[in-house]
């Protein structure tokens, strides 16, 4: 019996190291993975102050201006002009129909 005993000594204080072993290798990938997100979250802390101190000219270098973008797509306007050709031309049109 002192035989049966041991080897079950021996199973479970083996099932005992391997359950060690995984636990810190998750520790260890959790770790990891935390300085990775603090890293991340360092390098856009950074960035985000190096944009708040930059000034005007760079921002406008990063960035281009939307607002000359927006005025070119902006309808240009007729003249009064080509409205009173256009209303005379609709008003021949319908005399003729």
């Amino acid at each position: 019996m002192s035989e049966e005993i041991k080897n079950t000594v021996e199973m479970l204080m083996e099932e005992l190291i391997a359950s060690s072993e995984k636990s810190e290798r998750k520790a260890e990938a959790e770790t990891e993975s935390s300085k990775k997100s603090a890293n991340a979250g360092r390098e856009k802390a950074i960035e985000m102050r190096l944009q708040a101190i930059e000034s005007t000219a760079e921002s406008k270098k990063r960035q281009p201006d939307t607002d000359e973008e927006v005025e070119e797509k902006k309808k240009s306007r007729r003249s009064g002009v080509d409205t009173m050709s256009w209303l005379a031309e609709k008003k021949l049109s319908q005399m003729h129909s």
